[in-house]
């Protein structure tokens, strides 16, 4: 048996580093020197992909001018595509808030045939890892 955040690093050709894994229910953080594990550097979160989609879904129902009847129709398997193929991580969270033009807006069609888009949502629902 072994940790899967080493072995995540052996697929990779490495013996160290760390190693981030996001799941649906969790998050684990597992540092890795020369082919040991470091107890003291691994984590866990209890925030993970369900937990976004959840939240993503708030962003756009707080923030969006979609029909809202179209957003409270989403189901879990959409949102989490949606989340997948539209969202990203902001190298500049703080400046992307507040310039508008930072950001791309994104469309998705959902399986219902409306169309959602999104703008800062697209970096704001990654935030809280």
């Amino acid at each position: 048996l072994a940790n899967t955040g080493f072995l995540s690093l052996c697929a990779h050709g490495r013996v160290t580093g760390l190693a981030v894994e996001a799941g649906a229910a969790m998050s684990h953080v597992t540092s890795v020197w020369k082919g040991q594990t470091l107890r003291r550097g691994t984590r866990s979160l209890g925030v993970a992909g369900d937990h976004l989609s959840g939240y993503l879904h708030q962003l756009l129902l707080r923030q969006s001018h979609t029909e809202p009847s179209a957003l409270q129709a989403l189901t879990k398997k959409a949102l989490t595509k949606l989340k997948e193929q539209c969202c990203y991580v902001s190298l500049d969270y703080e400046g992307d808030l507040q310039e508008e033009g930072s950001h791309h807006p994104a469309r998705f069609q959902t399986p219902d045939g409306h169309w959602i888009t999104l703008g800062k949502e697209r970096f704001c629902c990654p935030e809280p890892l």
